[in-house]
């Protein structure tokens, strides 16, 4: 289970959902920028096979505690 907390309001946005900041998108997900910002569900890069689906890579995105966190792409 992913621990990793981010206390915001949050929206309904899901994994590829267009966003224009992290309150679009849902509990357990991020807004990437980029040429396309999109919402991405959080992962542990130690244990890719927990928040990731089938086709999906968890690439790392930040060391807190510790514990490397990543979002699924």
């Amino acid at each position: 289970m992913i621990d990793y907390s981010d206390c915001r309001v949050a929206g309904d946005g899901v994994q590829g959902a267009p966003c224009a900041s992290d309150a679009e998108c849902a509990p357990g997900f991020t807004c990437i920028d980029g040429s396309n910002p999109s919402c991405h569900r959080y992962c542990l890069t130690d244990d890719p096979a927990q928040g990731c689906a089938a086709g999906e890579r968890c690439e790392h995105w930040a060391l807190l505690d510790a514990v490397r966190y990543g979002i699924c792409i």
